[in-house]
């Protein structure tokens, strides 16, 4: 983390970092001297414009939608702007993350590996993802976009549920459609007008919806 310029430490429902670790972190001690703890990854997701799901465990089948992967590159590069606040979520060492935890997060990235060892150490994994970063940031300095804001989002995801809810979409398969519309939103890089004009969209068919039930 110090030496891709990062600071900001969060531990999900994790222990303190112990003498072992501040051994380890040698000149990186003032991150583990500030860093957060919380329970639950819900409870600091609200606070990032995006969040990133990091996994060995992927999956190129479209029913399985929330573990196709993009590569490290192609989300710095192809997929992230300058000025957002960027959650990356790495998992547990032995098992990762889970599907309710990867269904918080907007994207999903992997690290290319031999497929008969596919997972890499876990600071191997931050190591090479925040490399990724760092070359991409060096290559595009001043790299600008028109961004939705992070409140948008959830406001946008919430009209379009109270959408599906008013046509009686089946409630089984709700959540994972929302999960699969978040990261389609999250993959267009909506501009600020472009979320107003979907948001204007989805009035008009919920007043449409609304008179014909009269």
């Amino acid at each position: 983390m110090a030496n891709a310029g990062l600071n900001d430490l969060v531990i999900v429902n994790g222990p303190a970092p112990d003498h072992e670790a501040y051994i380890r972190a040698i000149y990186g001690k003032y991150i583990l001297d500030s860093y957060r703890s919380v329970e639950s990854l819900s409870e600091i997701s609200d606070r990032f414009d995006a969040l990133v799901a990091t996994s060995s465990s992927t999956s190129l089948n479209e029913r399985r939608f929330r573990r196709i992967p993009i590569l490290p590159e192609s989300f710095w590069k192809d997929t992230i702007t300058s000025g957002e606040r960027i959650g990356l979520v790495f998992g547990r060492e032995d098992d990762g993350l889970r599907n309710d935890e990867v269904d918080l997060c907007n994207y999903f990235i992997t690290i290319p590996s031999n497929p008969l060892f596919p997972a890499y150490n876990l600071s191997h994994s931050v190591a090479i993802i925040l490399y990724e970063m760092v070359k991409y940031v060096a290559q595009n300095p001043e790299a600008e976009y028109e961004r939705i804001s992070k409140i948008s989002l959830p406001l946008l995801l919430e009209e379009i549920e109270n959408l599906l809810t008013t046509i009686e979409y089946p409630k089984h398969s709700l959540n994972n459609t929302l999960v699969m519309i978040r990261r389609i939103i999250a993959r267009s890089r909506l501009s600020d007008a472009e979320y107003h004009k979907l948001r204007g969209i989805i009035s008009r068919i919920e007043r449409r919806l609304n008179f014909e039930k009269r």
